[in-house]
């Protein structure tokens, strides 16, 4: 797919400047929820909230580490096969930063595909205004335990654990140190 080099290039860049935030500033918490400093960021949090959705917006909304990735590909393989379009260069994670994210939102034809992983409670109300098509993804919580510890531990942009069994309270807990 036509993205996947300007996703890896995204990433890349995000993990190169993670390398330079202090360990005690990698995670910042907005509205009550942890997010990891690299990838989020205030300003498109509220910017999200003039974001102006359509009618036939598709998006696809899982907690972390629920096999999202996987999950907003194949919807966006069929929604743009379906509609016979030309595929976007990134598939946008609405509470990702990106530079002009919006602007080239805007500009993208429809039908959009997006993606979060939001709570219920912080999805924009323009979501539901518009009655936007939300596809929610669920994982048995033991296996998104393990996959999510993991990825603590080998994603320069999160503190690491020294073992499963200190993140396990913190992921049940839900104060623990999520990652968007």
């Amino acid at each position: 797919m036509a993205g996947i080099p300007q996703f890896q290039k995204e990433i890349t860049k995000a993990f190169e400047a993670a390398k330079n935030i202090p360990k005690d500033e990698l995670l910042f918490t907005y509205n009550g929820v942890l997010f990891p400093t690299a990838m989020c960021n205030i300003d498109t949090f509220k910017a999200l909230e003039t974001f102006e959705t359509r009618d036939d917006d598709i998006m696809m909304a899982a907690y972390p580490k629920c096999g999202s990735n996987w999950s907003v590909m194949l919807l966006h393989s069929m929604v743009h096969t379906v509609h016979n379009k030309k595929p976007c260069a990134l598939i946008p994670i609405i509470e990702f930063k990106s530079p002009n994210k919006f602007e080239k939102l805007k500009a993208d034809p429809s039908p959009r595909v997006l993606a979060t992983h939001f709570y219920y409670d912080q999805i924009p109300k323009s979501f539901f205004e518009k009655k936007v098509k939300i596809l929610v993804v669920f994982r048995n919580p033991k296996d998104t335990a393990v996959s999510m510890f993991h990825f603590y531990n080998n994603n320069p942009m999160l503190p690491t654990y020294n073992s499963f069994d200190d993140f396990f309270p913190d992921f049940m807990s839900g104060k623990g140190k999520r990652c968007a």
